[in-house]
């Protein structure tokens, strides 16, 4: 066989491995979704937050995800180094902490006024049942502010959202 045949003959047996491949669906992703721990608990959040029924079943997503479903999260760890208030949960101070935040990759984040905002939702610890304001009722949104943040790490994951 001549060098043009051997390329024919090769262009057209990947042609038919794609068509089959498509045909056949290889070319998707199957995402469970997963059940949240029933410890975590996120109330008042003044940030975005996007909920998703957990209930759903497994659904196939097309190996590219439409951007309107493109979530970048950030999962900030921190540690609080002070609390002039002396309202923080005093088994908390100067560990290392995080949180899990939707951000917009396309804007400048400040990381220290991302985790008081959260905190000043006064969430409770995971697995322990406190909150990060210890007594509850001893919490006054300016709270936040006395607190020292040294931000330690930051991690990200950019995902495709269930629709």
């Amino acid at each position: 066989m001549n060098r043009p045949a051997i390329i024919g003959v090769i262009a057209a047996a990947v042609l038919v491995t794609g068509v089959i491949a498509v045909s056949s669906n290889l070319f998707t992703t199957t995402v469970q979704a997963a059940k949240p721990p029933s410890d975590v608990v996120v109330t008042n959040t003044p940030l975005p937050v996007q909920v998703t029924n957990f209930s759903t079943p497994p659904a196939v997503l097309p190996a590219a995800c439409p951007s309107a479903n493109v979530q970048h999260w950030d999962k900030i760890i921190f540690i609080v180094t002070d609390d002039i208030s002396g309202h923080f949960n005093a088994n908390l101070l100067n560990k290392k902490l995080d949180i899990k935040v939707l951000d917009h990759p396309a804007l400048v984040a400040d990381l220290d006024q991302k985790v008081k905002g959260f905190l000043g939702t006064n969430p409770q610890v995971e697995g322990s049942g406190a909150h990060v304001f210890d007594p509850p009722e001893s919490f006054q949104p300016g709270d936040v502010n006395a607190l020292t943040i040294e931000i330690d790490d930051i991690e990200y994951a950019i995902i495709c959202a269930l629709p």
